[in-house]
């Protein structure tokens, strides 16, 4: 869910063959469009065993962000999720590691630092303040599951996160690693060799999709 209204320019744009009305709306809400409605399209037009048991998903760099932050929020529609070099601690300062005491951004300045190339579009879907990226920040998601796994009203997904030791991004998913650990929120987390590139996730998808296999139905 945006933390801000799309631009203007969403409906000049000539690429898509749709009529605008349909994709620029006022508020994009994506993370219910993919768990909510996309899920129920399949599950309408598909063989599907439509229930959360039987049903994962996965994604690289901000899809593996995506994937996870989906599974932590609709616990109710998500059995299992994995994430390939994933942006999943994305107030993390440059630099900082998990034992930091100071090591997530307090300012804007920060935030458009720590996202590097990024910030042009996580800007307008993670806001301007710190506060509403610390609520879209996958730790927090995962302590407010926590919160409900703890009165009974849900429970964690099954988690799988990998990074390459050369990735950008590998100081991100060692943070998130450390703070599920400190959550104690089940979870399985691998380094391997390799940066952020494709074949380094052509390398490793195969794993992910043995994971999911093994974690639904």
């Amino acid at each position: 869910t945006w933390a801000s209204l799309p631009d203007a320019g969403c409906a000049a744009d000539t690429a898509r063959r749709e009529p605008a009305a349909s994709y620029c709306v006022p508020w994009p809400h994506y993370d219910d469009y993919i768990a909510r409605d996309l899920v129920a399209h399949l599950d309408r037009r598909y063989r599907t065993r439509g229930t959360p048991d039987s049903r994962g998903i996965a994604g690289l760099s901000m899809g593996g962000y995506g994937a996870l932050t989906l599974a932590l929020s609709y616990p109710d529609v998500f059995r299992a999720a994995a994430s390939h070099s994933g942006v999943l601690s994305p107030r993390l300062r440059v630099g900082a590691v998990p034992t930091d005491s100071a090591r997530y951004a307090t300012t804007l300045a920060e935030l458009a630092a720590a996202a590097r190339q990024l910030w042009p579009s996580q800007r307008p879907a993670f806001g301007t303040d710190t506060l509403s990226w610390r609520a879209r920040d996958p730790q927090q998601l995962a302590a407010r599951l926590r919160a409900r796994v703890e009165r009974g009203d849900a429970r964690y997904p099954a988690l799988q996160f990998d990074s390459g030791v050369d990735d950008v991004w590998a100081p991100h998913n060692r943070d998130f690693a450390a703070s599920l650990a400190r959550l104690g929120v089940p979870h399985r987390y691998t380094e391997y060799p390799g940066a952020h590139t494709w074949s380094y996730w052509r390398t490793h998808v195969p794993e992910s999709l043995v994971f999911l296999l093994g974690a639904v139905r």
